[in-house]
């Protein structure tokens, strides 16, 4: 404190560590998965761009960082964006981002998983969530464009016609 002018701040957040176990009290846990996830990501394409969200109790005093890499090994690879709360009502609110991967190459095969790492503060108390998978596994294309089906006449047989997504290019 030098004339009245703040020259430094910091702030302390709490991890709470109980029986081994670190908290997990600010995202909440999705269901019809194994295990416990709190991360759940897709990807429409083998583009290396992939959209992973998150629920929250907590609709105020909510901050939420997310980093990405492939493996890790190597810290970089992996540009998320911020964090945006795209839904909520007063019990549960939904929070995305956008990743990409910096040289991703559709064709190439993966040899190491993607890791996104949610660090998430709640007024005074920290917690950071980590998911890990391969492009591969959670690809949900979109689907085909002006599916039409024909049946042909005085035949069992249909003609099904259909055009690429502009997500398949």
């Amino acid at each position: 404190h030098k004339g009245g002018e703040v020259l430094s701040r910091s702030q302390l957040l709490l991890h709470k560590k109980e029986d081994e176990i670190w908290s997990t009290d600010i995202l909440k846990e999705q269901k019809g998965s194994n295990g416990k996830t709190f991360l759940k990501c897709e990807a429409r394409s083998y583009s290396g761009r992939f959209t992973c969200w998150w629920l929250t109790a907590f609709g105020t005093d909510v901050k939420f960082s997310v980093k990405g890499s492939r493996g890790s090994s190597d810290p970089s690879g992996v540009t998320c964006g911020e964090a945006e709360r795209v839904s909520g009502d007063n019990q549960e609110y939904k929070y995305s981002v956008e990743c990409q991967e910096d040289s991703a190459c559709p064709t190439a095969e993966e040899s190491l998983p993607i890791e996104v790492v949610v660090d998430a503060i709640h007024k005074f108390k920290y917690e950071n969530y980590t998911s890990s998978f391969y492009i591969r596994d959670i690809i949900k294309p979109d689907p085909p464009k002006n599916l039409q089906l024909k049946p042909s006449v005085n035949s069992q047989q249909v003609e099904v016609s259909w055009e690429y997504p502009d997500t398949w290019s």
